[in-house]
């Protein structure tokens, strides 16, 4: 399992290390069902909430048994401050 940390508004670059003669399909489902929501490495998310990535080796037919999950967990950016200043 692997984490990044990233506030609202930002990316993250999320890259795996393949096997020769092996691509990654990436899932946002642990089971890895479906279409795939990327095949990019790295893939660069930018998700508004904090979301959980699932990567898959893949030989062109079968998917690997097992998988990379990632985690992008987005912080709130803080609020302006506010107040009022004084110079001297």
């Amino acid at each position: 399992t692997s984490l990044y940390t990233i506030c609202e508004g930002e990316n993250a670059s999320l890259a795996v290390t393949l096997s020769p003669g092996t691509t990654v399909q990436w899932f946002t489902n642990a089971n890895g069902t479906g279409s795939p929501v990327s095949t990019s490495n790295p893939y660069v998310v930018s998700p508004t909430d904090t979301t959980k990535y699932y990567a898959f080796a893949s030989n062109g037919i079968c998917l690997s048994t097992n998988k990379l999950e990632v985690t992008v967990n987005v912080l709130a950016v803080p609020a302006v401050p506010t107040g009022t200043g004084s110079y001297t």
